[in-house]
């Protein structure tokens, strides 16, 4: 993404432009995989090896706070991020904690009229709908035969070979 479109963020968020919030900003924008901080920090210091990690920690919760970013958690409570704070949704596969964005406006809309009908939930303003949908990826049914065959003799040690 164009340093200038980086700079209009920051700007109508009211924060200064640094040269540390745009690297920051520009890394997580440029990888779609919903990085962690550390991800972030190992990425920022190929361009930018002085950057301090408590210096990325402190942007990316600025810009949290400020709307420019989103905050995402895993299953297992490790802290990712998001450069679309448009509404979406997740797709996260367990075996390698990817994470994907879904866009389904159907599905939004869906789960807002269900909860509206419940009527348990007239008290409160539905603002966002978030889903985070959990799986793993199918496997052949050759490979899936060679998993289960190994996993029967209890040879665990190569079963991540047959993965």
């Amino acid at each position: 993404m164009e340093t200038e479109v980086i700079r209009k963020k920051l700007k109508e968020a009211r924060l200064k432009i640094t040269p540390q919030r745009i690297a920051v900003l520009q890394t997580l924008i440029n990888n779609p995989h919903h990085p962690s901080a550390d991800d972030l920090i190992k990425t920022i210091r190929q361009v930018h090896p002085n950057i301090s990690a408590g210096t990325v920690y402190q942007i990316l919760n600025t810009l949290v706070s400020k709307d420019v970013i989103r905050k995402i958690e895993t299953e297992h409570n490790v802290v990712r991020y998001d450069a679309i704070t448009e509404s979406h949704h997740h797709l996260y596969i367990e075996e390698n904690d990817e994470i994907s964005d879904y866009f389904d406006d159907d599905l939004t809309a869906m789960v807002e009229d269900y909860l509206k009908k419940q009527g348990k939930l007239n008290d409160i303003n539905i603002e966002d709908v978030k889903i985070q949908i959990i799986g793993k990826r199918k496997m052949s049914p050759a490979k899936n035969h060679k998993y289960e065959e190994k996993k029967r003799r209890g040879n665990n040690s190569s079963l991540s070979a047959v993965l």
